[in-house]
């Protein structure tokens, strides 16, 4: 009895065996391509230049101001659209000979014209397959120009195993990936420092999804050796931490053409000037406390807005380098001040509103103290509605344009723990996208490249070879 029984029991795992392998044996035929298959299978590496897969025609749209070869693209019902840039010939594959659901566009630079191409897949279907385009694989592919099919399939050097695209990380399905070289100049100063501060050789992979997104750019040339990073207080509207500023500056300078340049240097020195006074070096005194990690935080207040430094520096140069912050606030408090004064409309035949300006003294009284708190020595300098504050111990540091709000971060309790995972985090923090918007042109690539959402966290941070900014949505979002 008992054989009879385990007898059955093979019979039906042979069963079981048996129809596994016909139904794998049927997908194999019906279905000869793996499930790894993509668009990218079949580009040519050296040649793709920018690439796009998207659910919103709004959103390639809104490439089309850098690419405006992606205007040519036509219109389509598909959700998703890929672009590349593609050679217009190639000897590795013979010549061969529209557009619904699961489509990618492609857009092609030729290196035997100046012009760019694209090139559109679609996944197969009875209605894409009408439309006269080239099947390959489960695609059907459509481009700008006949010629550029013979560069579309299988064969070496694919997108697909090229490094600057396969150790892009993806959040979500929905991705734009771009060669820099690809990206044209631009007149915008944030996009020619974007620039600038890549290599043409770099590679970028934006992708995002209902919860957040993921900017990456490979290669990563140099891994930080960070120390632990200083946290910020709540209340900011924008936090950022970084390092290495000076370094970073050096760069832009050797990068930038030299009118550029000289126009970003102008718009740190007036910013520096508006902050701290006119009688700081921004090279030799204030750069120097942006070279360890730092931590920059910023408010919107009524009457104006305030802003908090936390970091760490040589200490046997950082009570010189606050002494001359103070100096240079006085002197800027004792300079004359421009007083704006608004008279409201009158009575009919009586005379109109108008607003007037002043220059005159400031009379109010400058107040100083200097004092310690929490193993800190607090020194702070206001007059009127004007404060400068700094605190100093050991090697740390913080300054701030309000008394108060530099107390509350040296008596709390993160003030040198760690960031959150990644242990390597280059820069984090909560960002409002309405603090950004007014800063950011319309129709610049970094318009492009930020999140969208209101509120965000966001980290940066190297992961392997990438160097990766990473965002998530935040409800109801307090800094």
């Amino acid at each position: 009895m008992t054989l009879i029984v385990y007898k059955r029991i093979g019979i039906i795992i042979i069963a079981l065996g048996a129809a596994t392998v016909s139904i794998a044996g049927l997908l194999w035929a019906l279905l000869p391509l793996t499930p790894l298959e993509t668009e990218a299978s079949y580009l040519p590496a050296a040649e793709t230049l920018f690439m796009a897969r998207t659910k919103d025609g709004a959103r390639l749209r809104e490439w089309a101001a850098l690419f405006p070869e992606l205007k040519n693209i036509p219109a389509t019902e598909s959700s998703v659209i890929a672009l590349l840039d593609i050679p217009c010939s190639n000897e590795e594959f013979p010549p061969s000979t529209g557009l619904t659901d699961n489509v990618s566009a492609a857009e092609i630079s030729s290196p035997c014209s100046d012009t760019r191409g694209w090139v559109i897949f679609q996944q197969t279907t009875a209605e894409t397959d009408a439309t006269g385009g080239k099947q390959i694989g489960r695609f059907t592919v459509h481009t700008s120009e006949p010629d550029l099919l013979a560069s579309i399939g299988p064969g070496k050097k694919r997108l697909r195993n090229d490094p600057g695209f396969r150790s892009h990380r993806r959040q979500g399905s929905e991705f734009v990936f771009l060669r820099m070289k690809a990206l044209p100049s631009s007149p915008l100063l944030p996009d020619q420092v974007l620039q600038s501060s890549l290599d043409t050789t770099e590679t970028m992979l934006l992708s995002w999804n209902s919860s957040g997104g993921m900017l990456g750019f490979y290669p990563l040339r140099a891994r930080a050796v960070l120390e632990p990073l200083v946290m910020t207080s709540s209340g900011a509207n924008v936090t950022l931490r970084s390092q290495g500023m000076d370094a970073f500056l050096s760069v832009l300078e050797k990068r930038m053409k030299k009118n550029d340049w000289q126009t970003l240097d102008a718009w740190f020195r007036t910013r520096t000037a508006e902050l701290l006074g006119e009688d700081l070096s921004l090279r030799h005194e204030l750069l120097p406390l942006l070279h360890d990690p730092f931590a920059f935080s910023w408010k919107t207040v009524s009457g104006g807005s305030l802003w908090l430094l936390q970091g760490s520096a040589d200490r046997s140069l950082l009570p010189e380098r606050l002494d001359r912050l103070h100096a240079s606030f006085r002197n800027t408090l004792n300079r004359h001040i421009l007083q704006e004064r608004v008279f409201p409309e009158r009575p009919a035949g009586v005379g109109r509103g108008f607003r007037s300006a002043i220059l005159g003294e400031d009379n109010a009284p400058l107040k100083e103290t200097n004092g310690t708190t929490a193993g800190w020595n607090v020194r702070t300098a206001s007059k009127g509605r004007q404060e400068l504050a700094t605190a100093l111990r050991g090697h740390r540091f913080a300054v701030s344009t309000d008394g108060e709000w530099l107390l509350r971060a040296i008596r709390g309790v993160n003030i040198a723990e760690r960031l959150p995972s990644p242990t390597e985090m280059l820069g984090g923090g909560l960002i409002r996208e309405v603090d950004m918007a007014a800063h950011i042109p319309e129709t610049s690539l970094l318009k492009l490249l930020l999140p969208k959402e209101t509120s965000y966290r966001f980290a940066i941070y190297p992961r392997g070879p990438v160097l990766i900014l990473s965002w998530r949505k935040e409800k109801n979002a307090r800094l």
